[in-house]
């Protein structure tokens, strides 16, 4: 009995290893699909990249990586592609910068098995249907995005917590009884919308975000003092003292 206990332990453990398999590669725009070996591709679950990509790429983990469940791409620089290998048949011209369009959902066809991502420390831009129906749990924004098209997360209905690290990003509100909106059947009375310190009164008056039933804000500094003037004569020395606030 002993024995049989031991062995179901070791298959349990294998079976674990196995599911979870990481890779981190630095790739060019447009070759993650030479990068990776046909193992790689087929098994991978948690990929962290670094150097630059374009659309090219993003349909390459949308399509050819099934098991793909975590993405880091904070080292990543999103690359312009023109062409007709992107994300979306109609599109042949892609943004720099920019999560494209479908880029984690083809018509039918959601990445469910993605449920966290971390997006590029650049990205300005979330596009249309990027993770539409993916089976998110959490996503970090960066500061530098501004704007979050069409349902970009819609039908995300696992999502549960969202992290913005800058200002309130300019979202698609509902113009079409909600079906068109940037997080379209996300529970905002579930999801978890964590903001910078010192924000969350921002976020609490903002049109769509103060839809958000939980805003926590996040540990964190603010300056009390924005403009700070030193001057020193030459060859004598300055000090001064910054008051700032600590979460």
């Amino acid at each position: 009995m002993k024995s049989i206990i031991l062995l179901l332990i070791s298959l349990c453990f294998t079976m674990m290893l196995q599911a979870q398999v990481s890779k981190t590669a630095n790739v060019t725009a447009g070759n993650l699909k030479t990068v990776l070996t046909a193992n790689e591709i087929s098994s991978v679950t948690n990929l962290t990249l670094t150097g630059t990509i374009d659309a090219r790429d993003f349909k390459t983990m949308r399509d050819d990586m099934p098991l793909l469940a975590e993405i880091d791409l904070t080292g990543i620089n999103i690359s312009a592609y023109s062409g007709e290998e992107g994300t979306y048949q109609t599109v042949t011209d892609y943004q720099a910068n920019e999560i494209p369009i479908c880029a984690f959902y083809r018509i039918n066809h959601a990445k469910t098995s993605l449920t966290n991502v971390t997006l590029p420390s650049t990205v300005s831009s979330v596009g249309a249907y990027a993770f539409y129906g993916s089976g998110l749990t959490s996503v970090a924004v960066p500061k530098s995005v501004t704007s979050i098209e069409t349902c970009a997360f819609g039908e995300c209905t696992g999502l549960k917590s969202i992290s913005l690290y800058g200002a309130p990003p300019q979202i698609k509100e509902d113009d079409n009884n909600g079906l068109n909106e940037s997080f379209f059947n996300v529970d905002k009375s579930l999801c978890v919308l964590h903001v910078p310190y010192g924000l969350k009164l921002v976020y609490a008056v903002k049109s769509f975000w103060q839809e958000f039933a939980d805003i926590v804000e996040m540990p964190g500094s603010i300056f009390l003092t924005t403009i700070v003037n030193l001057e020193a004569k030459e060859g004598s020395t300055a000090a001064a003292n910054i008051s700032y606030n600590t979460a």
